[in-house]
């Protein structure tokens, strides 16, 4: 059995194409941009994978688990996640290795794995990873709903500075 890590982050997961418009464009550099452009229109993620990584804590930490329909049209950024935060931007972002491993361990914990019975060889590793990235999805599709009907509500909340934070600790005191 190969590394479940090392094969997790070989993966491309989607999003639903309807958020490309609705937030991926609204909110990161998705596409391409100026500094004044993103920093005029509070444009804080520098890639759509920031902002993707950004939906799934967002998402797991309110606990808003929405799996991508079925007809949905589904789009992803041809980026596997081991690539992901692999090169320093404008912002200077670095390596993402720590990220992945955080979104790992937490879809690890969010999602019913059999360990003993995955090393005994009794389930298949693809499968296991099948369910790993559908985890990852609809917690980052329950986050993308979120950040959506939010900017719908209220799109002037997102031109304070401090709303990505902002957001996270209104999650973290659901509980």
């Amino acid at each position: 059995m190969q590394n479940l890590f090392e094969t997790f982050r070989t993966k491309i997961p989607n999003f639903n194409a309807d958020y490309k418009v609705d937030v991926f464009e609204k909110l990161s550099l998705y596409g391409g941009g100026s500094d004044e452009k993103r920093d005029s229109r509070g444009k804080y993620f520098e890639t759509g994978y920031e902002l993707y990584i950004y939906a799934f804590f967002l998402g797991l930490y309110r606990n808003e688990f929405v799996s991508l329909p079925e007809k949905a049209k589904k789009e992803n950024f041809r980026v596997p996640i081991k690539d992901w935060g692999n090169k320093s931007g404008k912002l200077l972002r670095k390596d993402f290795s720590q990220i992945q491993e955080y979104i790992f361990s937490a879809l690890m914990a969010k999602t019913e794995i059999d360990l003993i019975a995955l090393e005994k060889g009794e389930i298949e590793e693809e499968i296991v990873i099948k369910n790993l990235i559908h985890q990852f999805e609809s917690f980052t599709n329950g986050g993308l709903i979120f950040l959506k009907n939010k900017y719908e509500e209220h799109p002037a909340y997102f031109m304070r500075a401090a709303y990505l934070l902002d957001l996270i600790q209104e999650s973290n005191k659901l509980d």
